[in-house]
């Protein structure tokens, strides 16, 4: 025997590290649920009128002031643009009829509506209590424009850019779910959830920099799943530190999703014990994220807070007690927060759907989830209940940040404002893959593809329900012939005619084409002779580690190289 066989290590190779796909092998209705979001917040894109959406006109504004200027000033320091200003007083009207809608060659572009004098001497505008970066990408797209182009259509373009920017919400969602070790049927359940609400799709049709925020820290959860996998790698840190910047120079909410990456992180390292590994991601990950993280430093030091706010006058008396303050607020909070998360905000004028069935959504959620952390199931892997937890901390954090804010503001003011539940949007896709995980862990699976079809078909529902209720509440109120309000939507459209009706013709079919994909999705399924097994990878899902996606026997696969 010779000295090199003599001195051969007995142990088995480790296992190289491998790591499934984000996106490959997803069922296909993922895909036809990322065209039906597409879709509809195309439709709504016309079915908001211009500057219909909460504080659009200033959005746009603060765009056209970056282009104009190529500067940033600070809080309450941005006079509004009067150009704005007009065109925002020539898309007004007390009733959006056919009638009354200006004929196209003869919508004013902003050029046009500019004078010698660019900006107000009078109004501010408060978007420069958030970071510049949404602005400075709006800011070049109106250069890009040609000059002549109507105010309303560039509007329009805006609100393009964040369709594009959205466009992939579900199948990140999907990514997440699969990621964290969900099945075939809660993988469709994290996209539908995510795809068919409203709420979303309306502000993802409208210019405001909550959709820049959203679609990043989009991307910055669906990096803490990989991370939550095990994925410790230095390419994954660098794209999530990206992801986090871009976050960060977008709003404040970015911040508790930061929050959750690091804790990601944490859970990770003590998971798998790669210690220097782990350290050194997550400080690539943090040094990358700093790119957009300064702007939160550079407001502590400049007004003492993090986040300054707030454009109404505090009440002469001082503030209001706790106690009155809450009265007001709870009246706003019930009345508004939950619909217009579910349903999004109608501006038309209109009264706010029903409170009930958005209500009761929300606590068969949240009730869904409690349960399911709560009830140790044999379909719970190891160390779910920890990622479910991850996953939920910025959507719990950003709540508790505007519940905090928000009731401040109401006794400083005697006003409830910003009571928005789209400020939660930010963590949507943790929430969405949360209840879908937490379904998975407590139906058996014929249940969870019965729980697929229930909640894409009340999905599609709500989804058709709510556009045509926008539709008839915004354009024509006061007719009775269907046909009525959409000759006074295509006829104020920023678009023409064709174009208009083929925003809608394609939401119709994209509903059409994922109810048909969902019924194909649950019949092969409910063909499959064996259990799937849970995670990513294949379409019938082992993952490249050989383990269920987010267990511990991938975990410590991954890790096994820094362990030795």
């Amino acid at each position: 025997m010779t000295r090199a066989s003599t001195d051969a290590d007995p142990r088995p190779p480790a296992p190289q590290r491998r790591y499934p796909p984000l996106f490959a092998g997803l069922p296909v209705v993922v895909w036809m649920l990322c065209g039906l979001f597409v879709a509809s917040m195309l439709a709504w894109s016309i079915t908001k009128a211009t500057y219909n959406s909460p504080d659009e006109h200033k959005h746009v504004a603060a765009a056209l002031y970056w282009a104009e200027f190529h500067e940033w000033p600070g809080f309450k320091e941005m006079p509004m643009m009067l150009s704005v200003m007009r065109s925002h007083d020539a898309v007004s009207a007390d009733e959006r009829d056919a009638g009354n809608a200006a004929s196209r060659q003869d919508r004013p572009s902003f050029a046009d509506l500019t004078s010698e004098e660019l900006v107000s001497g009078k109004t501010i505008n408060q978007m420069t209590q958030h970071p510049p970066l949404y602005y400075i990408v709006l800011g070049q797209l109106h250069d890009w424009v040609p000059s002549e182009t109507p105010a309303d259509l560039e509007v329009w373009l805006m609100r393009g850019l964040s369709v594009l920017i959205m466009a992939p919400l579900p199948l990140l969602a999907a990514a997440l779910a699969r990621r964290l070790g969900g099945s075939r049927p809660v993988i469709v359940i994290a996209a539908a959830s995510t795809a068919l609400l409203p709420g979303l799709a309306s502000i993802g049709g409208t210019v405001n920099n909550d959709n820049l925020l959203t679609a990043a820290s989009s991307w910055a959860l669906l990096g803490a799943g990989c991370v939550l996998s095990g994925d410790l790698r230095l390419r994954t840190a660098t794209w999530i530190g990206l992801a986090l910047a871009v976050a960060l120079m977008s709003k404040a909410f970015a911040i508790p999703v930061a929050l959750a990456v690091a804790l990601a992180y944490l859970v990770t390292i003590v998971r798998t014990r790669a210690v220097r590994s782990g350290i050194i991601a997550a400080t690539v990950a943090g040094c990358v994220a700093m790119l957009g993280g300064w702007w939160w430093v550079r407001n502590l030091l400049l007004y003492g807070t993090l986040q300054p706010a707030g454009t109404a006058a505090p009440l002469p008396d001082g503030p209001l007690p706790l106690v009155d303050a809450l009265t007001i607020y709870l009246d706003q909070f019930v009345r508004v927060f939950f619909t217009r998360y579910w349903a999004g905000f109608d501006s038309s004028g209109s009264e706010d759907p029903a409170l009930w069935p958005f209500l009761a959504l929300s606590v068969v959620a949240v009730l869904v989830v409690v349960v399911a952390l709560i009830v140790p199931t044999p379909s719970r892997p190891r160390g779910g209940a920890l990622n479910v937890i991850v996953m939920l901390t910025p959507f719990a954090l950003t709540l508790a940040s505007l519940l905090y804010s928000t009731i401040r503001i109401t006794m400083s003011t005697g006003y409830p404002a910003g009571v928005q539940g789209r400020y939660l949007y930010c963590a949507i896709i943790g929430m969405t893959t949360v209840v879908a995980l937490s379904l998975g862990w407590l139906l058996p699976r014929r249940a969870q593809m019965i729980g697929m079809l229930v909640v894409t078909a009340g999905g599609l529902a709500l989804t058709a329900w709510r556009s045509w209720t926008a539709v008839v509440n915004s354009w024509a109120p006061a007719a009775h012939d269907l046909m009525e309000h959409f000759r006074a939507l295509f006829a104020w459209s920023p678009l023409p005619y064709a174009a208009s009706m083929s925003c809608f013709l394609l939401l119709a079919g994209s509903i059409l084409i994922v109810a048909v994909f969902t019924v194909r999705e649950f019949r092969l399924e409910m063909g499959s002779d064996s259990e799937p097994t849970l995670g990513a990878g294949s379409d019938r899902g082992r993952s490249d580690a050989g383990a269920p996606a987010g267990s511990t026997a991938q975990l410590e696969a991954i890790a096994a190289p820094d362990r030795s």
